[in-house]
């Protein structure tokens, strides 16, 4: 056995990877559509993609796009921002007639001049 010293004989050549045929480079594709890597314990996991409707999170897209009424419809209230309506109060005083210093539509006595009757303080 002889030892040249010329380095291009002692040299190994390199193999080339093999192309990827067109199923594989398919299955590759859908992959990477469908999956996404991410780190856990210092190690690479494949997991599921979050679902988007034009690029967004289905959240943020709901938030944009859904009217009061299907929101309502589906239950999520939780979409739902303040009220744009005037609320309304939801007990009303009613109107006083100062002149006669007691309140507009109160219910009358049943017997005149002696007071409400024995149903307003609960009493059989």
């Amino acid at each position: 056995m002889s030892v040249t010293s010329d380095p291009e004989e002692n040299r190994t050549t390199a193999r080339q990877k093999p192309k990827l045929t067109a199923a594989e480079r398919r299955a590759r594709r859908d992959r990477r559509k469908n999956f996404m890597i991410i780190f856990i314990n210092g190690k690479q996991k494949r997991v599921p993609r979050p679902p988007t409707i034009d690029g967004m999170p289905v959240a943020e897209f709901i938030a944009r796009n859904a009217g009061p009424s299907w929101l309502h419809q589906t239950e999520t209230w939780g979409f739902m921002g303040p009220s744009e309506e005037p609320s309304i109060p939801t007990d009303p005083q009613p109107p006083r007639n100062r002149a006669l210093g007691h309140k507009l539509n109160a219910p009358a006595s049943p017997l005149p001049g002696r007071g409400p009757g024995p149903d307003a303080a609960g009493l059989p």
